[in-house]
């Protein structure tokens, strides 16, 4: 039982000690008619505190019921759109904890140092695939900005990938805000800057 409800009972129960009390004092003081009204009085209230009774007890246990059988909150609906990016946003992070880092380079065997390294490739591969991400759906502008801007000004990665994330960063952020992205220059070598301008 809650105290809201215990307090009730309790607040009855001193109604019925006080009201029993006069009951009494007025009792003598009646008609034989009065008392046979009052009695019928008496006996219709204790009808209804009964049934109060009853009522609190029903609600005692559906309270009970919802806390040992909880219904589960409804999920919220995620429209196409909304699971599209966070399904990019998802892929995106991947790419960026896969990437090869410049130490990753340093420790390739001398005969993978000739031409473009396997993972070279395998990176482009991926950023391959969110180009092609974003060439299918427009939606995907906003957040593709972010992951470019983010690869662009990551300084463990190699140069080519930071050039080519630079270059589509600087595309799509004058296609999306009619300018151009004012990047810290301190993050990003000159070395970088100039290999983007040729792709």
């Amino acid at each position: 039982m809650t105290k809201p409800q215990i307090r009730m009972m309790i607040l009855a129960a001193l109604i019925l000690i006080g009201g029993g009390l006069f009951y009494f004092t007025d009792l003598a003081r009646m008609s034989p008619m009065e008392r046979a009204e009052e009695k019928e009085a008496r006996s219709q209230l204790r009808a209804e505190t009964k049934d109060e009774g009853e009522q609190l007890k029903e609600i005692a246990d559906i309270e009970k019921q919802t806390k040992a059988d909880p219904t589960p909150a409804p999920e919220p609906k995620v429209s196409a759109a909304d699971a599209a990016i966070l399904e990019f946003k998802t892929y995106t992070q991947g790419v960026i904890n896969e990437m090869p880092r410049l130490e990753d380079l340093r420790e390739l065997p001398a005969s993978e140092t000739h031409g473009t390294p396997k993972v070279i490739r395998e990176a482009a591969a991926q950023l391959g695939v969110v180009a092609d991400m974003v060439s299918k759906n427009s939606a995907l502008k906003p957040p593709a900005l972010e992951f470019y801007q983010k690869c662009s000004l990551q300084g463990d990665f190699p140069t080519s990938v930071r050039a080519l994330c630079l270059n589509r960063a600087l595309r799509l952020y004058a296609e999306l805000h009619k300018g151009v992205w004012e990047f810290d220059r301190t993050q990003i070598p000159a070395q970088v800057l100039e290999l983007s301008k040729r792709l």
